[in-house]
């Protein structure tokens, strides 16, 4: 059977995972605030801030925020149905084919998710998250060094290791060419093993290719910089393939049913900054 591998996921690695005993699990959350700004207090200790007072005077009383995430577990599920005839004569394993191909398409479409869902019946993805941080790009239809800077600039400092840029080839062709204020390629090219092709970075982040996972060159989307450990997977149940001789048993046939439940969503928003249309 001749196919090529599909690009590897791209949140799943990188992502922290919560197993989870039941269909919904929660946590609770101090609500800091990361993403202070020129004139406005970082708060990272979520409103706990003490006073200086002399010596028998009260102290003022002071007290931490918290909020709530929960993650509820979503279905995501296939189905096919293969003759036995082809079962039996296939010069390969059919099934185990079929087994590695559902389980690589159900991590890529689940992968997608956690970038591009809508939070509706499905993870909340990156992009769609209320609470990401935003970067309007200088001109329409491009991504610039311009653009690069500034979401390096927004990018809290404490979500700096670890982070990376994520993008498509459109959006690395797109910068090829640009530099930086001193004249130096945007995108540094590193090779430390020419059968692994070449690693980028840009401005000291590593730069990972998310071909038909970000958005199209020019939209919302296109790049995102984040530090994936601050999106959260419950994985109720992982993929799984179960089969059935008996359901079209008159029809010789046996039906496969592809299916795993789990949700997704950034616990920290502001760990994204997305570069807008």
């Amino acid at each position: 059977m001749l196919m090529y591998d599909a690009e590897p996921a791209v949140v799943w690695p990188r992502a922290t995972i919560w197993p989870m005993g039941t269909d919904k699990i929660g946590m609770p959350k101090l609500a800091q605030r990361p993403d202070g700004i020129a004139g406005d207090d970082f708060d990272h200790f979520a409103g706990v801030s003490f006073t200086w007072t002399e010596e028998g005077g009260t102290k003022a009383e002071t007290e931490p925020s918290f909020e709530f995430i929960e993650l509820i577990a979503h279905e995501l599920s296939g189905y096919t149905e293969v003759t036995n005839i082809l079962l039996d004569d296939s010069a390969l394993n059919l099934m185990n084919f079929l087994t590695n191909l559902f389980r690589a398409a159900w991590i890529w479409q689940t992968d997608v998710s956690f970038i591009r869902g809508t939070g509706g019946g499905q993870p909340l993805g990156i992009v769609n998250d209320p609470v990401a941080l935003t970067q309007a790009r200088a001109g329409a239809g491009a991504v610039t060094f311009t653009d690069i800077n500034n979401m390096a600039t927004l990018m809290p400092s404490v979500f700096d290791a670890g982070a990376a840029w994520f993008c498509n080839k459109q959006v690395i062709a797109d910068l090829r060419d640009e530099r930086d204020n001193n004249n130096a390629l945007l995108l540094q090219h590193m090779y430390s093993d020419l059968g692994d092709g070449y690693q980028l970075t840009m401005l000291g982040y590593p730069v990972v290719k998310a071909d038909g996972k970000t958005y199209p060159l020019g939209t919302t989307g296109d790049i995102i910089l984040g530090n994936m450990r601050h999106y959260y997977i419950g994985d109720r149940q992982n993929f799984t393939m179960d089969s059935s001789t008996h359901f079209r048993f008159r029809a010789n046939r046996t039906a496969l049913r592809v299916s795993g439940r789990l949700d997704g969503q950034p616990a920290i928003p502001e760990a994204f900054v997305i570069l807008t249309a």
